[in-house]
């Protein structure tokens, strides 16, 4: 599902090739966002594909003009199409961002995860992982 006016007819095609995930078992499911102020609030675009025979999947957001962008993938292992989390709100199911940056506690900050969409279509690399368990 594209949202919002940012996506073009003409401009760069920008895709994330996810792998990490438990292969064949449920869904990536990637957020597009295209400021500081939209960050983990408003996506630019989503897309959501069955995790492939490897682990991974390739989701395409469309054309979109140059400039910054951050990319929050969610292996949805059980295909319930949310992120499912512990007591403590800790991601039980495995997560990404773009740079493959972690946050300490709680998402990756918009200035670790964003990347410049050139004028050059893009595939960003992305491994999920899980959240790291506090000792």
């Amino acid at each position: 599902m594209l949202a919002h006016s940012c996506v073009l007819a003409e401009g760069v095609l920008l895709c994330a090739a996810v792998s990490g995930a438990q292969p064949g078992q449920g869904n990536i499911a990637a957020n597009l966002f295209s400021s500081e102020t939209a960050y983990m609030r408003e996506p630019a675009a989503s897309d959501n594909k069955p995790v492939d025979a490897s682990g991974g999947a390739t989701l395409c957001f469309g054309r979109f003009e140059p400039g910054e962008y951050a990319i929050v993938v969610v292996h949805d292992a059980n295909a319930n199409g949310k992120l499912d989390s512990n007591f403590f709100r800790i991601p039980k199911e495995k997560i990404g961002f773009s740079n493959n940056t972690r946050g300490r506690f709680g998402p990756a900050k918009w200035e670790a995860a964003k990347f410049s969409l050139a004028d050059a279509d893009l595939t960003v690399e992305i491994f999920v992982s899980a959240a790291k368990k506090e000792k």
